[in-house]
């Protein structure tokens, strides 16, 4: 049924030899002939020769085991006699074109075995006789169904990942903009009861109403993050570019939390007014990571603590610190204290949703800068935020989208 060769069972080296070369006998051809032999058969791909009727005259037992016949079985067959009808058909087809055109392919198929479902990478090549005519093929076969399946899981994966990453995006851009409406008119409401426009208070009351104004005004801080980091998921964030003197920036956000941090007691201090160092950023965003550090040691810093925020320029760079004599932040903290959804193990239940912080890291990363953190177990925080200095007279880098990674 199948024709023998000099390998015996699984056929060999030498049924091809034969049909590329004639004659021969030298010493040099039956060395070469020795080590093809021994390469194909120690291969762990399967490596198979046709001829051009598509009748397999060589096989390594690595194809053996794939096919799962008795060489005996395989040798002067064609794939029809070997496989069921959808995988032979396809086998066919691309055997039939490197015959006709002489070219090499690359493909992979999915074939059930008696093993189950396998995924194989083929590559098929035209063997040539002396005088180039096409005689048959040679095909390498290799089983990375290990690996198939594992990028199938990762795109499975990811895929889930994208649903769930759209619908969390949906939920927070949904309930920011319904709770946005209602807050307002609390807020208005609170300032018609507090300006008297409805009656005079007593001072219960006028107490209980800063209550009611003091929690409205801290969810509408949470919806501006909630909004903000829609907009930076959804990656239409865009920064806003303009030459910016650092120093008053700096002290405007001083000046914003003073009256806050005098209640505190605590003395906050900022840049004198020689303090100007220039640079090309969205003075919006910047202003609003400032706002966040100061505000946050404000938060943190206990009564008759000292906050500083410093400007200087170090190099091509612009360096805003700010400093607090608060209980500081312990290394295992430190590391996540810029990732969304992040809160210090000291943060109140009314501390917020930990997005504040993550979001300046990623205001600062569109400007080409970084923020970081130095601090220890009592021993007070540093947050700093590094900005490349640009002079108004150098043209500003196109604006980037912002996006979290």
């Amino acid at each position: 049924m199948g024709r023998r060769s000099g390998r015996g069972r699984t056929g060999g080296p030498d049924a091809a030899r034969g049909l590329a070369v004639e004659g021969g006998g030298r010493e040099t051809l039956e060395a070469e002939h020795l080590m093809l032999k021994a390469i194909v058969e120690q291969a762990d791909d399967a490596i198979y020769i046709k001829d051009n009727d598509r009748r397999y005259i060589m096989i390594n037992p690595a194809g053996v085991a794939l096919i799962q016949r008795d060489s005996t079985a395989i040798i002067g067959r064609r794939d029809e006699d070997l496989f069921e009808p959808e995988t032979a058909a396809i086998i066919r087809a691309k055997d039939e074109q490197v015959l006709a055109t002489g070219r090499p392919m690359r493909y992979e198929v999915s074939v059930q075995v008696p093993a189950g479902p396998r995924r194989y990478q083929t590559f098929k090549y035209p063997l040539r006789a002396a005088d180039g005519a096409t005689i048959g093929l040679i095909s390498m076969v290799r089983d990375i169904t290990t690996q198939y399946e594992a990028q199938e899981e990762v795109k499975r994966q990811n895929v889930a990942l994208e649903r769930a990453n759209a619908l969390k995006t949906f939920l927070i851009q949904t309930a920011s903009h319904d709770l946005r409406s209602p807050l307002t008119a609390i807020g208005g409401y609170v300032e018609l009861l507090t300006e008297g426009l409805v009656g005079s208070l007593t001072p219960e009351q006028h107490k209980f109403v800063a209550l009611i104004g003091a929690n409205a005004e801290r969810m509408g801080l949470l919806i501006h993050d909630l909004l903000d980091y829609a907009l930076l998921e959804a990656g239409v964030f865009r920064l806003m570019r303009k030459p910016t003197d650092l120093g008053a920036l700096a002290r405007g956000v001083v000046a914003l939390h003073a009256p806050q941090a005098a209640l505190s007691g605590l003395s906050l201090t900022g840049p004198d007014e020689r303090t100007s160092v220039w640079a090309e950023v969205d003075a919006a965003r910047v202003e609003q990571v400032l706002s966040n550090f100061v505000g946050n040691a404000v938060k943190f810093t206990p009564p008759g603590g000292r906050i500083e925020v410093t400007l200087a320029a170090e190099g091509e760079d612009a360096l805003v610190a700010v400093t607090d004599t608060g209980p500081g932040i312990a290394p295992a903290e430190r590391t996540r204290l810029f990732q969304p959804f992040s809160q210090l193990g000291t943060a109140s239940p009314s501390a917020g949703v930990g997005l504040g912080l993550s979001i300046c890291r990623v205001i600062a990363e569109a400007h080409g800068g970084c923020v970081g953190v130095e601090s220890g177990p009592g021993g007070g925080a540093r947050f700093c935020l590094r900005l490349p200095i640009r002079p108004p007279e150098e043209p500003a880098p196109e604006s980037p989208t912002l996006r979290f990674t």
